[in-house]
């Protein structure tokens, strides 16, 4: 005998899974745009500095300043960089999970359909 009940209750579930999955895709995404365009700036800010570093290299103390305002934006870029990469890690690890989950839930509601 068909058990309707969980039939209803497996497929809320694998509805509901699917609604959060849609959520976290959506936020990840935002997120990535936003880290993807400070990437896109760190990159021409490093562009626009060497032409700030050529008008300084007469002046010491300005030199030593440039030399660390570059160490700091190219410290930035590998962050975003790793940031970028972790986020990318997690879209995929979230959309296998939820795969997994929903899968295991369709084979349930399969299995309960033909008894």
């Amino acid at each position: 005998m068909v058990n309707y009940a969980r039939v209803d209750e497996i497929t809320n579930e694998i509805r509901k899974i699917r609604t959060e999955q849609e959520c976290v895709e959506d936020y990840l995404k935002d997120v990535w745009k936003q880290e993807d365009e400070n990437y896109e700036e760190l990159q021409s800010m490093l562009r626009r500095f060497d032409d700030d570093y050529e008008d300084c290299q007469s002046d010491p103390h300005l030199m030593s300043l440039m030399n660390e305002r570059e160490v700091y934006l190219q410290e930035m870029l590998r962050e975003c960089e790793e940031f970028l990469i972790q986020v990318e890690g997690e879209q995929k690890s979230i959309k296998h999970k939820c795969e997994s989950d929903i899968d295991e839930l369709e084979w349930e509601r399969q299995r309960l359909s033909v008894l």
